[in-house]
């Protein structure tokens, strides 16, 4: 292939679609229209001799040949964007955006402070806050999707970087006057308990239930909502219990004043530490919007923490 001939503007359209699998999201993150969307991938394919996408189940689903070249043209993208990146890096007058995926849990300690700096200190900065929900986190990192990962993450793969922020430990929650506290807090009485549980299934698989189960609490779940903001009424109203990280439920506390009529409760075993990490792609680490940003989200977590 001709190098001389080729637009490397294909190869972003190419990146892009990898990631959303839609002309029409991909339009929007590239400021294209569909069809000049449509009509960069079909200059690609033409050149390629190959479909590249084709649809099916209402997405627009890799070829073989596109699943093979993804890797090598992210990288490459991703390379390149971090040698020419302009090291004198100005936040008051920088425009860019950061899409960033938080975990419930950092979203509630982190939100107020970052955006309270940026108003500060990077005006025309744009954040784009996504829900971690446990799903494909590292792929979507890695396709440029997400620019940072923060939360819980348990290990991290090869190919990225990552900085703990702090480390947390699981509590109870449930309201004042349950009969749990009168009876005594051990592994039969939380057995029996029904049990409100925060977050997608995949986190719960991934978070404190396996822990509690290894410790013989059974998790019988009679709820499931997506942050713990669902859960307070839910709490205040019946006997169910839920188990939050103990920053989440300080943080509730001291910026929402929101659980009044709950109460905490430690844990009737030992746990190990939880790591909250910050996680980003490994040839972002140089890039210096990109630092930028990890220093202010590092900053923050040492100011409320």
């Amino acid at each position: 292939m001709d190098l001389r001939r080729f637009d490397l503007n294909l190869l972003l359209v190419f990146d892009v679609m990898m990631a959303e699998r839609n002309v029409t999201r991909a339009g929007e993150r590239l400021a294209l229209s569909q069809p000049a969307v449509s009509h960069a991938l079909n200059k690609l394919r033409s050149l390629l001799g190959d479909d590249l996408f084709e649809r099916s189940e209402g997405i627009m689903k890799p070829t073989p040949r596109a699943l093979e070249i993804a890797g090598p043209v992210r990288e490459a993208l991703m390379q390149l964007q971090v040698t020419l990146d302009d090291t004198a890096f100005d936040p008051f007058d920088a425009q860019n955006t950061f899409n960033i995926a938080f975990h419930n849990y950092a979203s509630t300690v982190l939100a107020t402070p970052l955006a309270r700096r940026l108003r500060d200190r990077a005006p025309q900065v744009r954040l784009h806050i996504s829900s971690n929900d446990g799903h494909d986190l590292f792929k979507r990192l890695g396709d440029g999707a997400y620019d940072i990962l923060i939360g819980p993450t348990g290990e991290v793969p090869p190919g990225f970087e990552s900085v703990t922020l702090l480390m947390d430990s699981h509590c109870g929650l449930a309201r004042h006057d349950h009969p749990l506290f009168e009876k005594g807090i051990t592994r039969e009485s939380l057995s029996e308990l029904p049990v409100i549980a925060i977050g997608s299934l995949k986190e719960q698989e991934t978070g404190i239930f396996p822990v509690l189960i290894e410790a013989g609490i059974d998790i019988n779940t009679m709820m499931t909502v997506p942050h713990l903001f669902a859960a307070i009424n839910v709490l205040r109203d019946t006997d169910m219990v839920t188990y939050v990280l103990q920053r989440v439920q300080k943080s509730h506390t001291e910026t929402y004043a929101n659980l009044d009529g709950l109460r905490a409760f430690a844990l009737p075993m030992e746990q190990e530490p939880v790591p909250c990490r910050m996680v980003w792609h490994k040839h972002m680490t140089n890039q210096s919007a990109h630092r930028w940003m990890r220093d202010q989200i590092a900053e923050c977590f040492r100011e409320v923490m």
